[in-house]
């Protein structure tokens, strides 16, 4: 049998008999007595394990206690005691009587410890709390003056300032004596807690911050030259401003020590330092401050209550540009007053849009961008708002004419049109509902009739459904279940049911259209023909004279603007553009339909399918075209002939330029003609145009002869770069034999009445070639002024300037015997030379009786070019200029210099060598030193000296520079020179320390000026500088004349010319380099 697992207790008894028994012993028993001594002595060494474990638990326990409370009551002895005899008394309780004596003898001692050390806590934390208290205090002593005399300082009078500085040192030199005196009978005298040589350093410490604020206080009243000098003082050990005050004597304690600070070097050197660093830190904060951002954002610019805003240029305000940009801009660099001056002009160039728009015209040749900028003028003029969710009241007057200005150009303003196609949301949501009510309500204001304007927002849309189908009226519940339906209908379902209705009866389909192209006839329209709206019937001669407009959307499907009678649609419609065009109406009934139920044989939903394809094709500048590839049908078998057909096309190049075929096709040839002669000779041999019929290359001559006679026509593909407001295209010339070769290269942008400005080559001035080019621009500007405005799209004008300005450039002939070639085709092969001024004045519409006065223009133009030309060979000729020196000199004089022309880097030296002591010229002008500064060591001028000492200099903007690096480096704000300036002068300081001898001079010109001589001048404001700089050399060029006459300064630099403010920023910018980093550090 098995054990029972267990503690085995066993207890033996005896039998009370006379005769002794003897047990029966089993086998267990004899195992037992065996083992009994064993398992009595394991018996006892388990209890005193017990015991041991008891004791070891015991003293954890009541450590971990005892911890617990040194932790918790650490500085606080009574709440110790308490809580340590509590529990010690309640633990000896509890503990066996056995372990009584021995706890006891373990508890008390650990007690007494825990309140001994809670104690000492206690008196060394009271202790330091009463030393940092009265350091603290020591400190805010210190805080309290500094706060005193700073408030001091600040009274605006300087004088009584730095007074009052002095009375709040002596007030707190009284309360720090006070204070002294408390702590050294308190903490030095009393209970010892401060030793007497630590009470002296913080007395010490207390005076020197005393002294420090008082000082520094004192430089911050001044400029920064006086507070120089006033520093330089202490350094030496003056007080230039000791305190004398009736508050205190001067044997009190504190005044003695304040008094004595400077006398050591040590000391004074400490104090200085530090007053010093105080005053840079505020210094350099105070010019930070002044900092100005001289970075030009012309974004930033353009913002309505800005300078570039269109509306400081309504209503004829500041119609001068260069002047507004002299006056506002000066101060910036030529790169961003060219940005400036394009700006204004193309706002300029709007607002003649805009002023024509309001006139119900509709004017040609704008950009998207330039039509949307016309608009939100229109709406700013108006008051409108141009975001349409602001827009509060839609029977608004003002909101109603610019409609009418808007329905009248066919056209919306972007953020009109973004608003009308942005998703509304979910239409379950009140807010989304109720925001796509008011767009809806918009929309139906603006959608117009028969000049509709469902292509401003997407055919496909809810919105346009909604709006279509005059849905508005319905409930909320209605149109979120019409909304779901629309955004799930099967586009599959109702491609396949237009198309099957199509195809059912497909002449019935087209002649559908055609009705509402016709204006929907009807019997009393009927009577109405030839008068009613229809896109082919507004093109004839009686419509247009009774109506006195043209339909806006004839352009798109016939190629002829104009007919003598009216006629139906399809009549004078050609087949590919009626094809192209049907598509276009095919698709929009596919996006407009809801479901598969549509009838396209309704005549409401024909009607708008067909105009929103019309202004859809409208706004994306479709028209009918025959010089595309689509067009092209290429050759029949045997014949070397090509047919053409019109189809509609992007930009199509007759309607871009209103041209006849003719004109365009020939308009190639010159382009073809030098891309031609580009090729290699192995190629022309080889056939760049391809192989005949017969296998020979097929020629130049043959290609250009048959463009010439109609044959074939070039193809013209639009490249997306628009210029002068039209698209420009690249060409590929069809080889009639079913090839195309591409004749213009990639950046190569043709337009058939385009002709190029000729810019003179910056880089290289005073070259022959760039001579020619810039008196061919001043030769085309004679001519325009000769001959008169005419509208940009006149392709004669624009043809015969062309030539004249590519003649001119090559310098073959002279403005006033100018002539070209011209072959006559039909007539014979040899060109005819014509001289073309009577025949060009006849030609263009201009009748001028005295023929004489235009030709005395035009020798003036001459004598300039002439001069030029003569100024230009001078310079080449010139032994005193280096090749490098030639290319860069400017071939104009600096002050007649034109801006369009300048770029940085040309210079004037030849100009200043030849005329540095030409007394008819203003001593400036002349040495390219408008300030006339002495010539001194280091300023980079020529090795030249003019009247006076004067230094002479190779442009205008050294000059200026050479000046502006004197005035700044004699202010304290940068380091190096003789300091007679502050950081920040007055402007009558800045002119006395600069030009002592003219100070009067100007101080008496300054009255008649914009400026102040009290102002104060910011050397970091670059504005501000240029516009002091050129009112100076203004007044020493000198500007007084007699009445009816001009003023010298007038004379050189009008209002009208931007160089001198150019030259001004030029120079200002490089001397500001020369100083970068280092303001503020003198």
């Amino acid at each position: 049998m098995a054990l029972d697992r267990g503690e085995k207790k066993v207890k033996l008894k005896g039998f009370d008999t006379e005769v002794p028994h003897v047990q029966i012993k089993s086998k267990f028993g004899i195992a037992y007595e065996a083992f009994e001594p064993t398992i009595k002595r394991l018996e006892n060494e388990a209890t005193q394990i017990a015991d041991a474990k008891y004791w070891q638990n015991f003293q954890k326990d009541t450590s971990d206690q005892m911890l617990k409370f040194s932790n918790e009551f650490r500085n606080d002895p009574d709440g110790m005691n308490t809580a340590v005899t509590t529990y010690v008394n309640n633990l000896l309780e509890k503990v066996p009587p056995e372990y009584r004596l021995q706890a006891t003898s373990m508890l008390m001692p650990a007690r007494a410890t825990l309140i001994s050390n809670a104690t000492n806590n206690k008196f060394r934390n009271d202790k330091n709390e009463l030393l940092f208290n009265n350091n603290e205090i020591w400190k805010q002593n210190d805080t309290n003056a500094e706060a005193a005399i700073k408030v001091a300082s600040e009274n605006p009078d300087i004088n009584l300032a730095q007074g009052h500085i002095n009375d709040a040192t002596a007030k707190h030199m009284l309360i720090l004596n006070e204070h002294s005196h408390e702590n050294l009978v308190k903490f030095v005298e009393g209970n010892k807690f401060i030793s007497n040589e630590s009470h002296e350093k913080n007395i010490t410490d207390a005076v020197e911050s005393l002294a420090i604020a008082n000082h520094f206080r004192m430089l911050t009243t001044m400029n920064s030259l006086d507070a120089a000098n006033y520093i330089n003082e202490l350094i030496k050990g003056n007080i230039p401003m000791p305190i004398d005050s009736n508050e205190i004597s001067e044997d009190n304690p504190i005044m003695v020590k304040y008094n004595g600070l400077f006398k050591d070097d040590e000391t004074r050197k400490r104090i200085t330092d530090a007053i010093w660093t105080q005053y840079n830190n505020w210094r350099g904060k105070k010019l930070s401050d002044l900092g100005v951002n001289n970075s030009f954002k012309f974004e930033a610019e353009t913002e309505i209550g800005n300078g570039l805003h269109f509306s400081n240029f309504m209503n004829g305000n500041n119609s001068n540009p260069a002047k507004y940009i002299s006056e506002n801009y000066s101060h910036l660099k030529k790169s961003d007053q060219d940005v400036v001056l394009k700006h204004i002009n193309s706002v300029y160039k709007i607002q003649s849009h805009v002023a024509d728009m309001k006139n119900g015209k509709i004017p040609v040749g704008l950009t998207n961008d330039e039509r949307n900028k016309a608009f939100e003028q229109i709406l700013f003029e108006h008051g409108v708002a141009l975001d349409p969710s602001k827009i509060m009241d839609v029977n608004d007057m003002n909101f109603l004419k610019v409609k009418d200005i808007f329905e009248k150009q066919g056209a919306l303003p972007k953020a009109w049109t973004d608003y009308l196609n942005t998703h509304t949301g979910n239409l379950e949501h009140e807010s989304a509902m109720l925001a796509f009510k008011k767009k809806l309500e918009f929309y139906n204001h603006i959608s117009g009739e028969f000049g509709g304007w469902h292509s401003n927002i997407d055919t496909s849309s809810f919105l346009y459904y909604m709006s279509t189908n005059n849905a508005g009226s319905l409930g909320d519940a209605e149109i979120i279940e019409l909304a779901k339906k629309w955004n799930t209908k099967d586009k599959k379902a109702i491609e396949t049911s237009v198309e099957t209705q199509i195809n059912s009866d497909v002449s019935k389909f087209e002649k559908n259209i055609e009705l509402a192209l016709d204006g929907n006839e009807r019997w009393w329209k009927l009577m109405l023909l030839p008068y009613r709206e229809s896109v082919s019937r507004d093109m004839s001669l009686t419509s247009q004279i009774l109506k006195g407009s043209k339909n806006k959307y004839s352009k798109i499907l016939f190629e002829d603007g104009f007919h003598w009678f009216a006629s139906n649609p399809y009549e004078d419609m050609r087949p590919g553009v009626k094809a192209d065009f049907i598509a276009h109406v095919k698709n929009e009934l596919k996006l407009m339909a809801m479901d598969s139920n549509v009838d396209i044989n309704n005549k409401d939903v024909i009607s708008r399918a067909t105009f929103a394809a019309l202004n859809k094709l409208l706004k994306a500048d479709y028209s009918p075209s025959k010089f595309t590839k689509k067009a092209w049908r290429g050759k029949e078998e045997g014949m070397l002939w090509d047919t053409h057909d019109y189809t509609l096309t992007k930009f199509g190049i007759e309607n871009e330029f209103n041209m006849g075929d003719t004109t365009i096709a020939w308009s190639v040839l010159p382009v073809l003609s030098a891309w031609y002669q580009s090729q290699s000779d192995f190629d022309k041999k080889s056939g760049v145009f391809g192989i005949d019929a017969n296998g020979d290359p097929i020629k130049f001559d043959d290609i250009a002869a048959r463009i010439k006679d109609g044959d074939i026509l070039p193809i013209f593909t639009p490249t997306g770069i628009m210029k002068n407001g039209k698209m420009t295209y690249s060409i590929e010339i069809p080889n009639g034999q079913g090839g195309f070769v591409k004749i213009t290269e990639p950046g190569e942008n043709f337009q058939p009445d385009g002709w190029e400005n000729v810019d003179q080559d910056k880089n290289v001035p005073s070259t022959k070639e760039n001579v020619l080019k810039s008196i061919a621009n001043e030769n085309v500007s004679v001519m325009e002024k000769i001959l008169g405005d005419f509208k940009p799209d006149d392709p004669q004008w624009k043809y015969l300037l062309h030539k004249f300005s590519d003649a001119t450039e090559k310098g073959l002939i002279s403005l006033g015997n100018w002539s070209w070639m011209v072959d006559v085709p039909l007539i014979d092969d040899v060109p005819n030379e014509i001289k073309p001024f009577r025949f060009l004045y006849s030609l263009l519409g201009k009748n001028f009786k005295d023929v004489d006065k235009e030709m005395e223009k035009i020798a003036i133009s001459n004598k300039k070019n002439w001069d030029k030309k003569s100024y230009s060979e001078k310079i080449n000729s010139s032994t005193k200029l280096d090749n490098k020196s030639k290319a860069l000199e400017s071939i104009y004089p600096p002050y007649e210099q034109k801006n369009t022309e300048y770029k940085a880097g040309l210079m004037y030296q030849h100009f200043a060598n030849e005329n540095y002591n030409n007394d008819s010229l203003p001593l400036g002008i002349r040495t390219n030193n408008l300030l006339e500064t002495k010539k001194s060591e280091g300023d980079n001028s020529l090795d030249l000296e003019g009247n006076n000492g004067i230094a002479v200099f190779a442009h205008p903007k050294d000059g200026i520079k050479n000046a502006v690096e004197k005035m700044i480096t004699m202010s304290t704000i940068v380091k190096g020179g003789d300091k007679v300036l502050s950081d920040t002068p007055t402007i009558e300081e800045l002119i006395k320390a600069f030009a002592p001898n003219d100070a009067n001079f100007y101080l008496k010109a300054i009255k008649n000026s914009p400026l102040l001589k009290e102002d104060m001048v910011n050397f970091q404001d670059i504005n501000q500088l240029s516009r002091i700089i050129k009112f100076m050399i203004k007044t020493k060029i000198g500007n007084d004349a007699a009445p009816g006459e001009t003023g010298a300064f007038d004379t050189y630099y009008p209002d009208s010319m931007l160089m001198l403010d150019i030259y001004i920023n030029e120079g200002v910018n490089e001397a500001y380099q020369m100083f970068a980093g280092s303001w503020g550090k003198g």
